[in-house]
């Protein structure tokens, strides 16, 4: 949740105040505001996660349109622009100025041959699916090689190449990764940060994205990727939100104290303090469970490696990082995710509600209806300028289902081509001493 007092946040459900945007192409020089920005045209989407099931790894790329006149003249395509609204009183004093993402713009057209165009631009995840093979390849070098001879199956002799690669860690991995694809990133201290990287990927071509990548690693760091409103990746992940699945077991004191989740908010008509109000909000029945386990595939049909219990487990498969790794590596790689995600339960719902475009995709919000609806901004779409409109959505089964959206399954197949890929003239076996930092592939060469 972007940083406010209390009273800045109170200024986007009075009334008396009064919103401006301003777009700002540093390129250019320019700044498109309120003057020329259509009517509540402006629309700015965010999520981490739009499955049907809770999934790790985010990295989805914030969208923001607008439509504006007066700027014929300008060729905005490719341009990058910061996003910011401002609310100032009835004085025109300033109250609270919001970063609102920094974005490239997709495209530019003009709309029914009218003499305003539509903008829509994307943030820096959309350029992410780049190919990444140099980059991987760069990042482990040979540190040496020798050959070997073998006898086969059949009892030929056969030579092959031994090369030992250096190895690297996951912090080492991402930052890296983040410098090449030209991402600004947040420093930042996550779990399994310490974890030793071997290279055990083939990558060619376009087989191997920097967007494949990076959702590997923070499915890894139990979070989600996303472009902070400053234009900078981070990792996110759901804090525990204090909800409680059983009415017994709801607290007597108010659900949010005032040491409580910083990144809360409450939604609804009061009597002891002003709120945002919420216009509808759809929930479902029922509360997702928690998540009991954690079970790492490298393969679908392998057993894998399960921590904690399998009565609600979350099922990671296909992460081409871990392969390769034994039982005995994956076992404290599992615990350090249980440890993040096992607290986190939600009722999925469908919120519309006035704009409050300080709220961030993961943060809490609480509905006071007959009950309390409590869950986490998974997406969120933020339309309007004066009258600012949010929908906030979070999907989810009551008990995890673990199907494989079809984009997933892509990821899952491409991670798998990349680990069996054959060359037409000799087969790679790859090999690790993480003791020597290093990992050997074997290359038969006759």
């Amino acid at each position: 949740m972007i940083e406010l007092t209390e009273q800045q946040k109170r200024a986007f459900y009075s009334q008396g105040y009064f919103n401006r945007y301003k777009m700002y192409f540093p390129d250019l020089d320019l700044t498109i505001d309120n003057e020329t920005i259509h009517t509540e045209s402006v629309k700015i989407e965010e999520s981490i996660c739009g499955n049907e099931d809770l999934t790790l790894g985010g990295c989805i790329a914030s969208s923001c349109e607008f439509e504006v006149s007066e700027i014929l003249q300008n060729d905005l395509s490719g341009m990058e622009f910061m996003s910011t609204l401002e609310t100032v009183d009835e004085e025109g004093n300033a109250v609270a100025e919001i970063p609102m993402g920094k974005y490239r713009v997709y495209s530019v057209g003009m709309v029914d041959d009218r003499d305003y165009k539509r903008v829509v631009a994307y943030d820096a995840m959309h350029n992410a699916s780049a190919s990444i093979s140099d980059w991987y390849e760069g990042l482990f070098p040979v540190i040496s090689s020798n050959a070997v001879t073998k006898t086969d199956d059949n009892g030929t002799e056969i030579t092959v190449i031994v090369k030992n690669y250096g190895t690297t860690t996951l912090k080492a991995m991402r930052e890296s990764l983040l410098q090449h694809l030209g991402i600004p990133y947040e420093e930042q201290s996550l779990i399994n940060d310490d974890m030793i990287i071997s290279k055990s990927l083939q990558p060619s071509g376009d087989n191997c994205t920097g967007l494949m990548m990076l959702k590997w690693m923070c499915e890894i760091h139990g979070g989600f990727g996303r472009m902070n409103r400053n234009g900078r990746f981070e990792v996110t992940t759901l804090q525990s939100s204090g909800l409680y699945p059983d009415e017994d077991r709801y607290p007597d004191v108010d659900l949010y104290p005032e040491n409580g989740n910083a990144s809360s908010v409450t939604l609804g008509i009061s009597d002891e303090e002003p709120r945002a109000e919420y216009i509808t909000a759809k929930f479902e029945e029922y509360m997702t469970k928690y998540i009991t386990g954690i079970n790492v595939r490298t393969e679908d049909d392998d057993v894998g490696c399960t921590v904690g219990t399998t009565e609600n487990p979350y099922i990671i498969s296909g992460n081409a990082l871990l392969f390769g790794k034994t039982a005995a590596e994956l076992k404290p790689i599992a615990e350090n995710i249980l440890n993040v995600i096992k607290d986190i339960i939600y009722r999925p719902n469908t919120t519309e509600l006035i704009g409050l475009p300080y709220v961030e995709v993961g943060d809490v919000y609480s509905v006071e209806k007959e009950d309390v609806v409590e869950s986490y901004v998974l997406s969120r779409t933020l339309s309007g300028i004066q009258l600012l409109r949010d929908t906030y959505e979070a999907k989810g089964s009551e008990t995890r289902s673990n199907n494989v959206s079809d984009s997933s399954e892509l990821i899952r197949t491409k991670a798998k081509i990349l680990k069996i890929q054959k060359d037409i003239d000799g087969v790679r076996i790859e090999m690790s001493d993480l003791e020597e930092e290093t990992s050997s592939q074997y290359e038969q060469t006759n």
